[in-house]
């Protein structure tokens, strides 16, 4: 993936993952084919993922040609495709991930544009860490967190079950 390209450091520990579903419980974090225990996990945070980078000779290359072959007007269309790049990479739209960090230096993005989902989802494990809740769900489809908390009540009347039904 080329976002896994641009964020690797020399030793490999920034990942980034695309996955549907993100599974957080009392003791596991499960994403993917991965399965992490949480006390494993040492932070969570909101963060802006870098950018594409420029691709600076390639750009100097098609340049310089659309220069040399401007005489024979296809270099116009060279100057216009070198044009085109850096118009793409000035509107780059800015994106933001949920990035874990793990005991072993690891780091997981989980990529989004929505900057208040994201900011849902941390707010959510720290309710969970807290103890306030039993798990999380997080879809990255359809932007939804789903908290697991236990049941006190009625479901259908929405009832204390200590109350008493008296006729």
């Amino acid at each position: 993936m080329l976002l896994n390209d641009l964020l690797k450091q020399d030793d490999g520990k920034k990942v980034v993952e695309d996955p549907k579903f993100i599974e957080f419980s009392k003791r596991t974090v499960r994403f993917g084919d991965e399965l992490y225990q949480l006390r494993n996990v040492t932070g969570f945070e909101v963060g802006k993922i870098p950018k594409d980078k420029f691709p600076t000779l390639i750009f100097l290359v098609v340049l310089l040609a659309g220069l040399a072959l401007s005489v024979v007007g296809i270099g116009i269309i060279l100057i216009i495709i070198a044009g085109y790049m850096i118009y793409s990479h000035l509107t780059q739209v800015q994106k933001y991930g949920l990035i874990l960090t793990f005991n072993s230096g690891r780091e997981s993005s989980f990529i989004s544009r929505d900057k208040v989902f994201l900011g849902n989802i941390v707010s959510a494990l720290y309710q969970l860490m807290e103890g306030e809740i039993d798990g999380i769900t997080i879809n990255f489809q359809d932007r939804s967190v789903n908290i697991h908390a236990p049941f006190e009540g009625i479901a259908a009347t929405g009832d204390n079950a200590q109350n008493e039904y008296r006729t």
